[in-house]
């Protein structure tokens, strides 16, 4: 299968949340029309299991993150209300209660998915964008992280792994290789290639 992405400076993100019918995973609502929109919501585990991942693709993890909001210029840059800059987050009404102040250049479409409860409930569509991480705070927490729509931010959390939360896939690095004269080689990404 192939998946739209996005160049982020020396990072290839998925343009989109994960939207894969993962057995358990659950979409907002429970309105399998969302899952086109928003993507899926699953748990920690979920997205931690073999398989979850399509061939060429992981879960980010915080350090993924982290470079990817620094090499933006700061969380309050992300999410584009404070500041009329380069974002993540789409522009207009349609996903978000508040519009970007800014332009979403890398194309990135972070969407106000909300999120989903262990009890079935679910919270927050247009008010927050929530991912996954791959690193586990602690054992029954995990770290993601919250792009908020009226404070115009994201954050680094914790949340308990039962919950529902969306992910945004990042490609795996290649692979350095060694050819027969034992010349070494690796892709770079120059631009948009």
């Amino acid at each position: 299968a192939t998946f739209c992405e996005v160049i982020i400076g020396t990072q290839i993100w998925m343009c989109k949340n994960y939207d894969i019918d993962y057995p358990g995973s659950k979409v907002y609502d429970n309105d399998e029309a969302n899952r086109a929109i928003y993507g899926g919501l699953y748990t920690y585990n979920q997205i931690m299991s073999s398989g979850f991942c399509p061939s060429g693709w992981r879960v980010p993890t915080v350090a993924d993150w982290v470079k990817l909001i620094t090499f933006i210029g700061g969380g309050s840059y992300a999410a584009g209300l404070l500041i009329t800059a380069d974002q993540l987050k789409e522009v207009g009404l349609d996903h978000w209660f508040h519009d970007n102040l800014g332009v979403d250049t890398y194309d990135f479409t972070a969407r106000g998915g909300g999120y989903g409860n262990s009890d079935g409930s679910f919270n927050s569509i247009l008010g927050t964008g929530n991912w996954w991480s791959a690193d586990s705070a602690t054992p029954a927490n995990a770290n993601f992280y919250r792009m908020w729509d009226e404070y115009g931010n994201i954050t680094p959390a914790t949340w308990p792994k039962f919950g529902f939360l969306s992910v945004r896939l990042i490609k795996i690095a290649a692979t350095p290789f060694t050819d027969i004269d034992g010349n070494v080689y690796t892709t770079v990404i120059i631009g948009t290639q």
